[in-house]
Parts: structure tokens; C-alpha cells; sequence
């Protein structure tokens, strides 16, 4: 039996932040042009997971260890 306690449930709060990061990615995303097959253009273009190491601070240089080093941190 599980009671409501009033108090928002971990699986609520974990739907809030998913949808506020989707939310912040979509805003941060729009000053990219949308690519595929590679996280980098070399220009202005960035698939879906090269926006996300962008946020977090990749420069965008077209390096294979890129995405190891973005989630190092």
C-alpha cells in the first residue's frame, strides 16, 4: 500500500528535470544548424548529442575523443 504524503514523488521530479533540460537544450540548440552522422560540422552545425556536449562546454572541434573528454567532467 503506498500513501500520498502530499509531497511530490521521485518519479515526478525526475519527469520536471528531464522536460526543463529538454526545454534549455531546444533553446540552446537554435543557434546551431541541425546536422547528422557526425557531432560537428567544423562550422555551426551539431547533431542532437554535439548541442549537448556544446552546453556543457565543447568547442566544437571535430576531435574523436570529444565526447569522452565532454562527460569526464
Amino acid at each position: 500500500m503506498v500513501l500520498y504524503n502530499g509531497s511530490t514523488t521521485a518519479a515526478a521530479r525526475s519527469t520536471k528535470a528531464r522536460t526543463d533540460c529538454l526545454s534549455d537544450l531546444r533553446t540552446y540548440g537554435k543557434q546551431f544548424k541541425q546536422i547528422q552522422m557526425r557531432y560537428s560540422d567544423g562550422h555551426n552545425g551539431r547533431c542532437a548529442l554535439g548541442v549537448i556536449m556544446s552546453y556543457y562546454g565543447w568547442d566544437g572541434k571535430d576531435d574523436p575523443q570529444a565526447a569522452k573528454n565532454c562527460w569526464a567532467h
